[in-house]
């Protein structure tokens, strides 16, 4: 399934719509890197291609703007484990650092 992936530069996130459904994962600049803060996945779609396209729309981003990733959530560490190409982008990693959450409705 193709998503329509937004990037919403005021709002630090990106997003997309998937019928009713509403998939975020916002983050902070810190010192030329994205810091992912939060992901709100709904679990109907959390298993599925979804957070994978949110996660290589932020990469791209990443890579395009020549920034870094702060890998601080379990969901871009996995990520990162099973697609370790994208392991270059990366800045640092803090698996479970506060303010990181994993909302699944």
């Amino acid at each position: 399934m193709g998503l329509n992936v937004k990037h919403n530069h005021s709002e630090n996130n990106f997003s997309c719509r998937t019928g009713d459904t509403h998939a975020v994962i916002s983050y902070s600049r810190k010192q030329g890197a994205l810091s992912i803060d939060r992901v709100f996945i709904p679990s109907d779609y959390a298993d599925g291609s979804v957070p994978e396209q949110l996660i290589r729309s932020i990469f791209r981003y990443c890579r395009n703007q020549d920034l870094k990733i702060i890998a601080n959530h379990p969901v871009i560490v996995e990520f990162i484990e099973n697609n370790p190409g994208f392991s270059p982008l990366l800045k640092t990693k803090t698996v479970g650092s506060k303010g990181a959450d994993f909302l699944r409705l």
